[in-house]
């Protein structure tokens, strides 16, 4: 008897859903199953396993599995590929790009910088044009 490995679990679960899924969906569809228990390892993070083993297998090419879109990334069997263009799966997040600005990032970057204890400093935004210690644009 062979071993029941992620990429059988994977696949049987996209067997199932008939749809493009992401890892953490494939993952939590197994959980509701109960087929994370065939499985003879887990890990803290099986999610990331599937995906990163279906990155692999999609890059190797002849792979019966399939890449979806982008941000997030879904993973299907390649039969999908005619019922995704259809269901517009492609173009999952159809949001629209907008363009910031670096300075309407900083008070992003400030607040992750000073709640994260693993970055062990204090940030701010330095507004180099009020400075005086140069000449203008050297800052």
């Amino acid at each position: 008897m062979s071993k029941y490995t992620f990429m059988n679990l994977v696949l049987d679960v996209l067997n199932e859903c008939h749809k493009p899924l992401t890892p953490e969906e494939i993952w939590t569809f197994a959980q509701s199953r109960g087929w994370d228990e065939k499985l003879e390892t887990k890990g803290k993070t099986p999610w990331k396993t599937i995906g990163a083993q279906l990155y692999v297998s999609i890059r190797d090419g002849k792979s019966i599995f399939a890449k979806f879109g982008k941000n997030p990334v879904r993973f299907g069997l390649n039969s999908f590929n005619e019922q995704c263009v259809d269901l517009n799966y492609t173009g999952i997040s159809n949001n629209i790009e907008k363009m910031y600005h670096e300075r309407d990032l900083h008070k992003l970057l400030v607040s992750y910088v000073n709640s994260d204890s693993h970055f062990k400093c204090r940030a701010k935004t330095i507004y180099h044009e009020k400075s005086h210690k140069k000449v203008k644009g050297a800052n």
